[in-house]
Formats: structure tokens, sequence, C-alpha cells
């Protein structure tokens, strides 16, 4: 099938090291015409300009950098806003097509799988012209890269850009005036947010709380109590991790920090009880029918 579509990834970053940006940037370069990335670390030193600028994305010419502040009144929805506006700009200036253009939602710690470039090209190329949103689900992993702990729906993974589409509040920022139906496939891929340094994770998580968008208490986390809370909800991780990945999970395990090993220990006791495996596998099954659910229902909406 030739491409008719046009995919334009908007990103944001700021000044914390994004680890997993080298990844991500790595996953989506076949499948993405253009990056659209909004700087607001007002840091001209943010290690993760280093990352972009050694992308093969970064080298081919397809990554329009910009850089802005981050308005606290406005927090994430102002900055991923900035994007929206230059892909306005640039459809004014004939540098991006005014149809058919699609935006792919994405954060520097989600890495995709190989899969990425044919969905691009096969699926997403071929949905029905009444499709403007196409959601994908996200396997979560929290401190080790072995459990999965939830797969979530992403919503407006992708959607169809027009000029009306904002983004609204703060924190937890959702799309407003997207336009056409909405279809959820059973496409998945890897957020790896939680398999950050405590550290990193105490910063975010401060930053998150200044707008209310945190749903549990932060002090809990100095006692890894709240860690402690997701052993019963961790489910091997059965299939195999994108290859950009492979390198960065080998060394990671060979090295593990003291919280990511009491956190495995703990898991491997829990699952100790065949009780506990059994409640893990139900959980497993049922996500994955889930997923073929959703290949299932998506499919009435291919161009035949």
């Amino acid at each position: 099938m030739n491409k008719k579509i046009t995919l334009v990834a908007n990103v944001i970053m700021g000044d914390r090291d994004e680890i997993f940006f080298p990844r991500c940037l790595e996953s989506v370069k076949d499948g993405v015409d253009l990056m659209i990335l909004n700087d607001n670390s007002s840091n001209s030193e943010n290690v993760n300009l280093n990352y972009v600028r050694e992308s093969a994305l970064y080298k081919k010419g397809r990554v329009d950098l910009l850089f802005s502040e981050f308005h606290k009144e406005k927090g994430f929805a102002g900055v991923r806003n900035i994007c929206l506006d230059r892909v306005q700009q640039l459809i004014e200036k004939k540098e991006l097509p005014a149809g058919n253009l699609w935006i792919l939602y994405l954060d520097c710690d989600e890495v995709h799988p190989p899969s990425f470039t044919d969905f691009v090209n096969e699926r997403l190329n071929g949905v029905s012209p009444q499709v403007g949103i196409v959601d994908g689900y996200m396997y979560q992993f929290i401190l080790t890269f072995r459990y999965y702990t939830t797969l979530e729906r992403r919503h407006n993974l992708f959607f169809r850009f027009n000029k009306e589409i904002r983004w609204e509040r703060p924190v937890h920022e959702t799309l407003v005036n997207l336009k056409g139906k909405r279809i959820a496939t059973g496409y998945t891929y890897c957020h790896y947010g939680y398999l950050l340094p405590k550290k990193d994770l105490l910063e975010r998580w401060q930053l998150y709380n200044q707008f209310g968008g945190l749903d549990f208490d932060l002090s809990k986390i100095k006692e890894d109590s709240l860690f402690n809370e997701k052993i019963k909800d961790c489910i091997p991780y059965s299939k195999k991790h994108p290859p950009e990945m492979e390198s960065f999970i080998s060394g990671f395990e060979g090295n593990l920090p003291e919280v990511n090993k009491k956190f495995l220990e703990s898991v491997e006791t829990y699952r100790k009880n065949p009780l506990n495996r059994l409640k893990s596998s139900l959980r497993d099954l049922n996500y994955n029918l889930r997923l073929l659910f959703r290949e299932v229902e998506s499919k009435k909406f291919k161009i035949i």
C-alpha cells in the first residue's frame, strides 16, 4: 500500500534526564514523517537535546525543535498546545499537507515495538475516512522489566489533526474538539516511566502534586509502601521487549538498584502462593481477550 497519510509525532520534554528517550526515538523513526518536539527546560545543556541530535530522525532532518517555558498555570496542556500550533503553522506554510494528517501522542519514556511502522503504513493508512481517533494499549511496568502491572488503554494515541483541537487541564491533560469516530485497536507498546530511578520518580510526582494530579499519598514513597502495594498486581511479561531495549535491560538487571531488587524479591515471594499465581494468570488472560476483541472490532473500519 502506498502511504497516503502524514504522521507527525508531538513530544514535550523537560530538564530531567529521559533515560528511555533514545530508545523511544529509535523505535518510531521509520513510521514518523516529522517529530515536533518542545523543549521547555530553559536549559541549553539539557541532556535530552543530545539524545535528539544523535537520533536518526534528527540526522534525516525530520525533527522540528521548539523551545518554550513551562508555565505552571497552563501546565502540560500549554506546552503540548505549542506543538499543535506549530503543526498549523507548517500547514499554512505548505510544509505539511492539510489533509489526512495524523498526530502521534508520544512521551519520552514510551518505546514502541517493531510492528509500529507496519501499523502506521498498513492499519492507520487503511482506516475508513470516518475514523478520526485510533486508540492503543500500553503495558505499564514498575521497578522491574519482568512483570507488568496493568495494560492501560491509551486514548488518542493517533488522531487526525484539525485546527480546533486543543489540550486542556494542566496535568492529566485531555484533548478537546477531536473529530471522527473513535476506535480501539489491539496495538500495544511499552511504558517504562515507573522504572526511572527513585529520585527521578519523586521529582516527577512532586511536579504532578503541585497541580493536584496525584491520586496517592506522596509521603508513602519514602517508605516504598506505595511500591509494595503494586506487588499483587504484577503479571509475568511473556512478550519480548522492543529490540532497542535489550542492551539496556541486560545492563539494568545485572546491577539492580536496591529498591528494585527488594521489590522483585517480594513479587517472587508473593507468587509462591498458587492462588496468587492463578489470579495473575486470569488477569493476563482477561487482558489478552480484550486485545483480541479490539482487533476484531477495529477490522470493520478497514478499507476493503
